[in-house]
């Protein structure tokens, strides 16, 4: 039976990409033998191998339009951040203020978020500027550490505005590893292939007969661990709550500094506590590790332990040592010179205190300068019409602001150390003590040439003191200086953005980058830390909260879709798809946080059923303050369990009440047990948290034995307590969940709890809830282990 050809007739859109694939050559087609059918099979082969060329170049050139496009994505967002900075408003209204020295207690309108701490704000008033930055937020009271400004001229009641310069700082360093990224100047030569192409990602091989420090490192976690220790590119850990991940990236720290110890490591993160509890576990594993810690002293959300650790709190040892060696030499050269040590002693102090009279004297000429320079920008914004001029004048001065806190910050440094050197020569005696009040150059200039003069070896004595003191002036100021102590380190950490901020870091390489809590940063505050390493291990839980994105543009939105511009690396190289080979991830599933009734609803909710709770009891025996392990206490009875609208915040004062009664019941169980219980009560609105903290505040009193912390789903992620008690706060008669139908949000909230998860809200409403609803398994979980779980309707 004969087969005729068929024809097909085709969209012209599905001709035109044939067309566009193809090869076009200008060939006759005839039907017939060829007359040389060899001849005709060569033309043919060279055909083929044409048509195969240009297929593969035009797979090039999409793949490299694709690259294109991901990376106009991130700098969209960049810029799209850039441009909410500049019109931002996201002012704090405050109706009081106390001030001691250089700390102002402000009382605001309404209670701020534990996202404020460690913000730059400002109040402008119409003649200065007052700026700091945010230590502390409790209720409706804002604590605010001032960095530039009198804080004697703020007004009773104002506005605490952002300051975005520092905000704008921390967009230009993603900016800039962006670039180092796209043209090629990264570290690693590897890391903007592997981000294009996750699959390509070369695996490593796995080291063998590696000997954790930890001996209780379970079987899981050593494989993970032999896995990172030999990794070619990189590694993504999966890490859900409870998992032990700090453990791990502690022991991978200590293991690969063993196998390497000339290696540096980058240590970064999204959060200070993360960072802090790798450092202390690393330290406590090996104290030979060499660690510096990057970030600001006034960081109130670092460890008292890491601040020991800081990079300035280095440099400064450092320039203490190099000081006092230097001083010793000198000493010691005097004496050989046959100059008597106490007239040595005695004209170097002097000197010293001529040079540090003499830099505060350079100081304040400086600062008049630039005050100078900003009352001219600010009388030309007085009189500017143009809004555009007017921004860009106040920008203007915000930045001179800036510039001349950190020229008062250094007087106030020399001023210190002219105190302490005047004490110092008291302590000597005789001449130092008497010359030690004096503020005349001219005289002190007399004292030390007549210490240091008047012989040629006192000539060279005071020439080598003149270039000891200007060095001691200049030592440890530069970036080379702190490129060369990070360069001594073994571990530096810091937060992923934060680590820009250091100057001397951009000159330093490093051997490996950790990212933990990866699945909190952009891309390009990933990139920050990532672009200086060669290799890169990533930890992270994509299930858990994502970063925020606040007030994205509408041209932002409409250029790019959401996945492009809100999916992380960690969800880029964990696609199922286009993500990383098997052999470039690892997951830990064992979790040792929650007991297992609680691990198991975790698991199942938000996991899949792959997590294992092999936990049964952390030892409290919590029976008496609530039925099973896991208790919903539903608030559907009471009349008055609907949310109350505050602002753009919502509360539920009845489950307010119902948490009181508990944390009543647990009290009495705590001192059953003699024992102190911890407990985070937690919701996902500040409006709730303020009503939280009031009740604590108020009853403290009541439960002595229990540790109660107040705050909100987002602030208390990574943290964990004996007790966990979730307020839901929504109930309405329309079904809305608002931002608690995020998943991630509802399983940060349940996986807090080691011993007791206590949820109370109305159980009803959110079983009914429109739309996409977490709360609906968990419903469904709780009702089908009667065994483990507990509905429990209030009275």
């Amino acid at each position: 039976m004969s087969t005729k050809p068929r024809a097909y007739e085709v969209s012209s859109g599905f001709a035109a990409n044939i067309r566009d694939d193809g090869v076009t050559r200008p060939f006759n087609f005839v039907f017939g033998r060829a007359k040389d059918p060899e001849k005709s099979g060569r033309q043919l082969e060279m055909l083929v191998i044409e048509a195969d060329a240009t297929q593969r170049e035009r797979t090039k050139e999409r793949e490299a339009k694709a690259t294109q496009r991901i990376f106009k994505a991130w700098r969209g967002y960049l810029k799209d951040r850039a441009d909410l900075e500049t019109r931002r408003g996201n002012a704090l209204k405050y109706v009081d203020r106390q001030i001691t020295g250089e700390r102002v207690i402000f009382t605001t309108e309404l209670a701020a978020g534990e996202d404020v701490v460690g913000q730059e704000r400002l109040v402008q008033t119409n003649n200065t500027r007052i700026a700091g930055r945010v230590a502390l937020v409790s209720f409706n009271q804002l604590v605010m550490d001032v960095t530039f400004g009198n804080p004697m001229h703020l007004p009773r009641r104002g506005e605490l505005m952002i300051n975005t310069i520092a905000a704008q700082k921390a967009l230009s360093h993603q900016t800039h590893a962006l670039d180092a990224l796209i043209f090629d100047r990264a570290v690693g030569d590897r890391l903007k292939e592997i981000i294009l192409a996750p699959s390509e990602a070369r695996s490593g091989t796995p080291v063998v007969d590696v000997e954790p420090t930890d001996e209780e490192l379970d079987d899981e976690k050593r494989r993970v661990l032999a896995q990172a220790l030999g990794i070619e590119d990189l590694l993504v850990i999966e890490g859900p709550p409870g998992t032990g991940k700090t453990k791990l990236i502690a022991e991978i720290v200590v293991q690969w500094l063993r196998k390497h110890p000339t290696d540096r490591i980058l240590m970064s993160s999204q959060t200070h506590i993360a960072l802090d509890n790798v450092l202390e576990r690393v330290a406590a594993m090996d104290a030979t590790v060499d660690l510096i810690r990057i970030g600001r002293s006034d960081e109130p959300r670092i460890s008292d332990a890491s601040k020991n650790l800081l990079l300035e709190n280095r440099v400064e040892n450092w320039i203490t040592d190099a000081r006092k060696n230097s001083e010793d030499e000198m000493t010691r050269w005097a004496e050989a010179q046959g100059v008597d040590r106490t007239t040595v002693r005695t004209g170097m102090s002097v000197e010293k205190l001529i040079q540090l009279l003499r830099r505060q004297e350079r100081l304040n000429e400086d600062i008049a300068e630039m005050q100078s320079e900003r009352d001219a920008v600010a009388n030309g914004s007085s009189d500017a019409v143009d809004a555009v001029a007017t921004e860009a004048a106040d920008e203007e001065t915000t930045q001179i602001d800036s510039e001349i806190g950190e020229l008062k910050t250094e007087l106030k440094e020399v001023v210190a150390q002219e105190g302490n050197l005047r004490d110092a020569m008291r302590a000597m005696g005789g001449y130092a003590s008497e010359l030690a009040n004096s503020n005349d150059h001219a005289d002190l200039t007399d004292w030390a040439r007549h210490f240091l003069s008047n012989d040629p070896k006192i000539e060279a004595c005071r020439a080598r003191l003149q270039m000891l003191e200007d060095w001691h002036l200049r030592v440890g100021r530069s970036s080379d200086f702190n490129a060369a102590v990070l360069s001594s380190a073994q571990v530096i950490a810091g937060t992923c953005v934060g680590v820009a901020g250091v100057k001397g870091m951009e000159k330093v390489a490093y051997d490996l980058c950790i990212i933990d809590e990866a699945s909190k940063a952009t891309p390009t505050e990933a990139l920050v830390p990532m672009v200086r390493s060669s290799k890169w291990i990533l930890v992270g839980d994509p299930k858990q909260l994502p970063p925020f994105f606040e007030d994205l543009g509408d041209d932002l939105l409409s250029q790019f879709d959401d996945r492009e511009i809100k999916g992380t690396l960690l969800d880029r190289f964990l696609d199922d798809h286009e993500g990383l080979p098997g052999r470039n991830r690892a997951e830990l599933r064992n979790q040792y946080r929650m007991i297992q009734p609680i691990g198991d609803l975790v698991s199942r909710c938000f996991y899949g059923g792959r997590l294992n709770s092999p936990v049964l009891s952390h030892g409290l025996k919590l029976g008496n303050a609530f039925a099973a392990p896991v208790t919903w206490l539903s608030t559907h009875t009471q009349t008055d369990r609907g949310e109350h609208k505050m602002g753009q915040t919502f509360n539920n004062p009845a489950e307010v009440r119902a948490i009181r009664a508990l944390l009543q019941r647990l009290q009495f169980v705590a001192k059953g047990q003699k024992q102190k219980i911890s407990v985070a009560v937690i919701a996902g609105y500040m409006g709730q948290v303020q009503l939280l903290r009031e009740m604590e505040s108020q009853g403290v009193a009541e439960w002595p034995d229990l540790v109660v912390q107040c705050n909100s789903v987002d602030a208390f992620q990574g943290s964990q307590a004996d007790v966990c008690i979730y307020s839901v706060v929504r109930s309405n008669s329309k079904r809305k969940l608002g931002f608690l139908r995020e998943p991630p949000r509802l399983n940060v909230a349940l996986s807090r709890g080691k011993s007791g998860l206590v949820i109370v809200g109305d159980q009803m409403f959110c079983r009914s809830a429109t739309g996409k609803n977490p709360f609906r398994s968990v419903i469904d979980y709780i009702e089908q282990h009667p065994g483990d779980c507990c509905m429990e309707p209030l009275p």
